[in-house]
């Protein structure tokens, strides 16, 4: 009978053994790839769309205004500013010369890596501040504009397009 319970155990202690390994046993593992391609991307957001001056008729002297713009981007960047032409009247065809209208810009952002300085003129795709990647980088530029005595009285436009790019 001793033998018979010896054998009844080694055969139970067998088959609980062999349940356990069970759930080891695996199928041939299987590699999954993953992949995920970044476009390159630059967003440019402008507080305002027109820059008035106080909103009404100025006399001669020195007016200023400020505009923010914002700028996120996955790669370094520049901002640049393009103008349509000098300011020309539109009644007497008049013009302010690109010497009286100038801007500068500034950031407390330390992603910000240049800013123009003070009395930058307008033209062709001109740097107005360049930084490090980010999202939601401010930089503000300050408009001068410096109308002398003998401008006839008009009203005077030009367009400035900003751009961001990824250089």
């Amino acid at each position: 009978m001793k033998k018979r319970t010896v054998l009844i155990g080694v055969i139970v202690l067998g088959l609980l053994v062999a349940s356990m390994y069970t759930g080891a046993f695996a199928a041939n593992p299987e590699d999954v790839g993953v992949s995920a391609q970044v476009s390159p991307a630059v967003r440019l957001t402008m507080s305002e769309t027109l820059v008035d001056f106080g909103g009404g008729a100025l006399e001669p002297g020195l007016q200023t205004e400020d505009i923010d713009a914002r700028i996120s981007s996955n790669r370094g960047w520049d901002l640049k500013v393009t103008k349509s032409q000098d300011m020309t009247g539109t009644v007497l065809s008049g013009v302010i010369p690109s010497a009286n209208f100038t801007f500068g810009a500034s950031s407390a952002d330390g992603r910000v890596t240049y800013v123009a300085p003070a009395s930058t003129q307008f033209g062709t795709d001109v740097t107005i501040c360049s930084g490090n990647q980010g999202g939601n980088i401010d930089t503000t530029v300050s408009y001068s504009l410096d109308i002398p005595w003998d401008m006839e009285p008009d009203t005077y436009t030009a367009t400035h397009t900003y751009t961001a790019t990824q250089p």
